[in-house]
């Protein structure tokens, strides 16, 4: 006769604490040659961000940027409910970290790209071309989060529902002393106004890691 017991145990690491619910932004700004005035409107739970702009893209880039400063390593994290309003297949908007406001400054970001689902963008210069990682995931329902750990960017996403984040892409960067991060919205339409809304926005000086893998072992025992 075969008696079992089953251990089972789990450690998880790098977990976000919710302590930031009133972020302050630094600022809400159109950057590049926009025609139509962006806007960041705060909500019951988070934000509705209206920005136009012909993209996101190149060596300059024309959208709204909700920003908030920063100065050190950083984890951001949001979940997109919805983006509406132009329906240019490369509209984007997420999260975006950048080294400044100009038009062609250094910046990554974890966007949606109505065309093409989710993209890690990254330009690793000022007014160096950009480039990009994507693939196909639904525009809305879906947590973005983006984690700067020393001269490490590193982008994560999950389906609203599944357990936890899975890492998406990771670049190494040579960012400056003080920098932003929030939500940049381009309608790739420079007269019509593209709006992500986004809620649980959470800014946290914790740095973001993958949980350890559940590890359960069963034993059998002879008696």
């Amino acid at each position: 006769m075969f008696g079992r017991f089953i251990l089972s145990f789990a450690v998880a690491v790098g977990a976000i604490s919710s302590a930031n619910a009133q972020l302050i932004p630094a600022g809400s700004v159109d950057i590049g040659s926009v025609i139509l005035p962006g806007s960041s409107v705060q909500t019951a739970d988070g934000w509705a961000v209206s920005g136009s702009g012909n993209d996101i893209w190149g060596t300059w880039d024309q959208f709204h940027y909700l920003h908030f400063n920063r100065t050190a390593d950083v984890t951001v994290t949001c979940l997109v409910n919805d983006f509406t309003g132009s329906d240019e297949a490369w509209r984007k908007g997420g999260i975006m970290f950048r080294n400044n406001i100009g038009e062609g400054r250094s910046a990554h970001s974890m966007i949606q790209v109505t065309g093409w689902g989710v993209s890690h963008q990254s330009r690793l210069n000022d007014n160096s071309y950009t480039v990009s990682v994507h693939d196909n995931y639904p525009v809305s329902n879906i947590w973005l989060r983006l984690v700067k750990e020393d001269s490490t960017i590193t982008s994560f996403i999950k389906r609203d529902g599944e357990f936890d984040f899975m890492q998406y892409h990771s670049v190494e960067v040579e960012f400056v002393d003080s920098f932003s991060v929030g939500i940049a919205v381009t309608s790739h339409d420079n007269n019509v106004l593209a709006t992500l809304d986004v809620s649980h926005l959470e800014i946290s000086d914790v740095v973001y890691s993958l949980p350890l893998v559940l590890l359960k072992l069963e034993i059998l025992v002879i008696p």
